[in-house]
């Protein structure tokens, strides 16, 4: 398998040029994009890093780091979609409230200056750091000074690299704290070794056949087409449904009927 520092279109087609990376890359979309690979295919570039530090050298061949570039190059005027990065090389296990400040204060520091002087929430939170407030509040006006600073923008990126080395305890909290920021126009990318999504290797038939015998099917084949399964859902009657069914059934279509289960 070449690698993406020796041969460096590697991601070209297959994944820049995708539909699912062109649409999620305009920024009007509010979900997530998860990219898996097994170690040493190239999408992961301590602990804890940066785009901007100085050994982000080491990191321009990898996924998350392309991607970053790719979308600062997309326009360099001081009014462009600001674009976030984290790197994280070691796993990261401990205290989950130390390493959940440092998180939303790495994001908050890559932001553009546009209205951080008129953020007072992060006036509060400097305060409340001089003062050795507890971790509790300090985090609390943390997450309020960088959705404020969010709000200044149409959309901001952030790209995470090697989102599974955080444990598991902690990429919870993570996940929720995204998932908030998303409502403030984060557009998020995440790469990981570990897929998120993984679908059974044996998918089995937990409901009842036409005529209500349990299912023997085993290793089902589903095709799912959008059209059909909005029709699908728009019958009301169950003799409706069996005969759409049937119709799929007739053209070849695998389909696991689930108004059976």
């Amino acid at each position: 398998m070449l690698a993406p520092d020796v041969y460096d279109s590697l991601f070209e087609k297959p994944f820049f040029e995708s539909q699912v990376y062109t649409v999620w890359s305009r920024g009007d979309r509010s979900w997530s994009l998860h990219c898996y690979g097994d170690p040493g295919c190239g999408k992961v570039g301590g602990a804890l890093g940066t785009g901007t530090q100085s050994n982000a050298n080491s990191r321009q061949t990898t996924l998350a780091a392309m991607t970053v570039k790719r979308l600062r190059a997309r326009d360099s005027s001081p009014s462009a979609t600001p674009v976030a990065s984290i790197y994280i090389e070691k796993d990261i296990s401990g205290s989950t409230a130390v390493f959940l400040e440092d998180f939303l204060s790495v994001v908050f520091n890559q932001l553009p200056n546009v209205g951080k002087d008129s953020n007072k929430h992060m006036k509060l939170y400097t305060a409340a750091c001089r003062n050795g407030e507890s971790i509790s509040k300090r985090t609390k006006l943390l997450r309020m000074a960088l959705a404020f600073q969010l709000s200044n923008y149409g959309h901001t990126f952030l790209v995470i690299d090697g989102y599974d080395r955080v444990d598991e305890g902690v990429q919870v909290l993570l996940d929720r704290e995204l998932e908030d920021l998303r409502a403030h126009r984060l557009r998020v990318l995440l790469t990981r070794r570990v897929p998120v999504f993984e679908l059974p290797r044996e998918k089995n038939c937990d409901g009842l056949d036409r005529d209500g015998e349990e299912c023997e099917e085993y290793n089902l084949q589903i095709y799912w087409v959008r059209e059909y399964a909005i029709k699908f859902l728009r019958l009301s009657d169950k003799h409706s449904r069996v005969k759409h069914v049937k119709h799929l059934e007739s053209r070849s279509v695998n389909v696991v009927a689930l108004h059976y289960f």
